[in-house]
């Protein structure tokens, strides 16, 4: 057995109301940015005793100190889109505050952090300052595409590394993207972290759209490519709408009703109504009745074809870990931009791979044959806090990862909305390909927990009552939007 590296976590979607990282007040609907949430302290209680328990049976004491794992943020840490920045960038601070219970020596005090899709425009910011270090050194204007993900040196995150140091840690945070790597020559085994952006099409449509007007398709786009030909479309989706606090608001309302089938049905025939009516006037024959009729259900069937597809993607879906869409998305994404970085960084493809990734909010141990690069991947996903829809079957749900100095890899599954009310049993999952010291890192991170069952079922329980909290704002929302939309004869 090898001692404890790296602890990951990815999707806290920091300010959300709908994430269990960000404090709601006594009205389960407003946020409060600087208390930390139930979640948060309970997770941080947990955390640290597993840590102690693991300094404990290797250092002798409760702390680790200069030999502290380093947190792995994968992504979403804060959410830009659905909450207003300063918010966000309070509220995790208050989840970093519960985290450590307001000691030192259990953590790294480096972090490294891959920028999600929620909060890119941390990455975009990264650029543009190195950029200008750049000029001022003498050298020229250029925006890094892409940092490596295993050799060289990601960019610093000062706004990052200024709340860190705010909560106590002392050093910096790191960003890497859209790829972290790390290698055992020893063992020729490797593990790529990823926020899990890039397995949906979605993240990659001006990519698409950049080959479908040149006509030449490429078989390997790069993890560079990728990062580079759609960074402005994702900070312009999905990074920056939280500077406009009205507008946040609505895109909150217009993401959680899509979740819902019946909601979502109803937004559809809304949109049509009002771009039909919209449309009408500048056509000819734009005043007679049946015109109008047919040109709302032209307008609905389109919308049906693109936004309704939208409940069957990975975060909305419930049926599956991963819609077929999203297994074909990741063994792309595997086969081609992430396996490439590695070897050209390496110069050969490592024997044993493991890839994890976030985004999906849906924790899952699994593996994969991918079409041309590994016989089998082992894969999994790191879930996240954050409630997609009023939907609570179970999926949903935030896993802890963590890696030893063998990396050897475990996803300990933490807590997931609850079934008919009942919270499920904090669970750790091997990730890594079975072998002797993998299954005794398992076994070993799996006595810690049972160890401590009380503080692991209550984290459980807390996320449980907590799920439901936001599950009845999420309901509240949809219907005050759905008053409004008779009210005025608008969309929301």
């Amino acid at each position: 057995m090898a001692q404890l590296r790296f602890l990951g976590v990815s999707d806290l979607h920091s300010g959300a109301a709908a994430s269990l990282a960000t404090h709601l007040a006594d009205d389960g609907r407003d946020t409060v940015p600087g208390t930390t949430s139930a979640v948060a302290a309970a997770f941080g209680l947990a955390v640290r005793a597993l840590l102690t328990r693991h300094n404990q049976q290797y250092f002798g004491q409760a702390k680790a100190d200069d030999r502290a794992p380093t947190v792995i943020l994968l992504g979403d840490a804060l959410d830009l889109a659905f909450s207003d920045r300063a918010d966000a960038a309070t509220c995790y601070l208050s989840w970093l505050r519960g985290l450590t219970g307001g000691e030192t020596g259990y953590f790294a005090p480096d972090m490294v952090m891959l920028p999600g899709n929620h909060d890119h425009s941390l990455w975009t910011g990264a650029r543009l300052a190195a950029e200008a270090g750049a000029l001022a050194q003498g050298g020229d204007a250029a925006l890094a595409r892409a940092t490596p993900a295993l050799t060289g040196h990601g960019l610093p995150g000062p706004m990052m590394t200024a709340l860190n140091r705010r909560a106590g840690f002392s050093g910096s945070v790191t960003l890497r993207y859209p790829n972290f790597a790390l290698y055992d020559k020893a063992r020729d085994r490797a593990v790529i972290l990823h926020h899990g952006h890039f397995i949906d099409a979605t993240y990659r449509a001006m990519t698409s759209l950049n080959d479908l007007l040149t006509g030449c398709p490429r078989p390997d786009v790069s993890a560079a490519d990728l990062a580079d030909e759609n960074a402005n479309w994702i900070d312009f989706g999905w990074s920056s709408f939280g500077q406009a606090s009205n507008l946040s608001r609505d895109v909150v309302t217009l993401y959680s009703g899509l979740a819902v089938g019946s909601e979502a049905h109803h937004l559809r025939q809304r949109m049509a109504r009002g771009i039909a009516n919209q449309l009408a006037p500048h056509l000819p024959m734009g005043g007679q009745d049946r015109l109008k009729t047919l040109l709302r259900h032209g307008v609905l069937g389109a919308l049906d074809a693109t936004m309704g597809a939208y409940a069957d993607e990975d975060r909305i879906g419930v049926s599956e870990a991963l819609s077929p869409g999203g297994i074909a998305g990741l063994r792309g994404y595997i086969d081609g931009p992430a396996t490439r970085q590695l070897t050209d960084e390496l110069g050969a493809r490592p024997d044993d791979l493991t890839f994890v990734f976030g985004h999906t909010h849906k924790p899952f141990v699994d593996t994969l044959v991918p079409d041309r690069s590994y016989p089998v991947i082992q894969v999994g996903n790191t879930g996240g806090w954050y409630l997609d829809s009023p939907r609570l079957n179970g999926r949903e749900g935030a896993a802890l990862l963590l890696i030893d100095a063998e990396l050897n890899v475990v996803l300990l599954h933490c807590f997931a909305t609850p079934v008919n009310g009942v919270a499920m049993t904090p669970e750790v999952r091997l990730v890594s390909r079975p072998d002797e010291g993998a299954e005794a890192f398992a076994a070993e991170i799996a006595g810690f927990v049972a160890a401590d069952p009380a503080i692991w079922q209550a984290l459980s329980a807390t996320a449980a009552r907590e799920y439901e909290v936001r599950q009845n704002m999420i309901l509240d929302l949809l219907d005050a939007s759905d008053h409004r939309a008779l009210q005025s004869g608008g969309v929301m």
